[in-house]
């Protein structure tokens, strides 16, 4: 992995949806829709399909891992606004 992994995942889940930006701090947080993570899984398996840079030399397996931890670790901010109007 290197310093464009978590980057570029964290691009995907954005494209996808599935992550949004905090209004009030600028942290990504989940968007907590299940149709948006299956489609930042969908988006992430393509760019390593495509040999994006920071998933090359990775095994999907470890992409899918990597989305999973994007999506999880986002849940909340640090200014604990995590329901507001999208």
């Amino acid at each position: 992995m290197n310093g464009d992994t978590m980057i570029n995942a964290e691009q995907c889940a954005l494209d996808a949806g599935a992550l949004v930006v905090c209004p009030m701090c600028d942290q990504l947080i989940s968007a907590n829709d299940e149709e948006a993570e299956r489609m930042a899984y969908a988006v992430i398996t393509n760019a390593w399909k495509d040999g994006v840079r920071g998933f090359r030399n990775m095994e999907r397996s470890e992409v899918m891992d990597l989305m999973k931890r994007v999506l999880q670790r986002s849940s909340y901010c640090s200014c604990s606004v995590i329901t507001f109007d999208l």
